[in-house]
């Protein structure tokens, strides 16, 4: 497995509005691994309990630097790293993701409000 160095900041800058700084530096061990690609990425986003909207700039290997978008709605997450190869950007990739976002507090029942889960306020 390639080794990395990773750091992730996350901020609330006002209610509902968070940006999130990540940085992964990789740890060459051995010539004979595979290496992991360096990456920067800045994201500022809106979230609520049902709806997250978020916007991504990523440096990778400090040289080409990537958007992309997510949006969440309830549990079901859509995304892309490689937002600028859809319309028509000189970019070498494209990608789009999904995921599904769950916690504990989806489990709990409509009624019962314990310790730190306002899911259902």
């Amino acid at each position: 497995m390639p080794a990395a160095a990773s750091l992730q900041f996350d901020y609330c800058i006002k209610p509902r509005w968070y940006a999130n700084l990540s940085v992964v530096q990789r740890l060459p061990l051995s010539d004979r691994e595979v290496f992991r690609a360096n990456s920067i990425a800045l994201v500022p986003r809106y979230e609520t309990r049902k709806f997250e909207a978020s916007i991504s700039a990523n440096m990778y290997e400090y040289e080409h630097v990537y958007m992309g978008v997510a949006v969440r709605y309830l549990f079901f997450v859509l995304g892309t790293d490689r937002l600028l190869s859809f319309v028509g950007s000189d970019v070498r990739s494209m990608d789009i993701f999904f995921g599904f976002k769950f916690n504990s507090c989806m489990l709990r029942k409509k009624n019962s409000n314990k310790g730190g889960c306002p899911m259902n306020s």
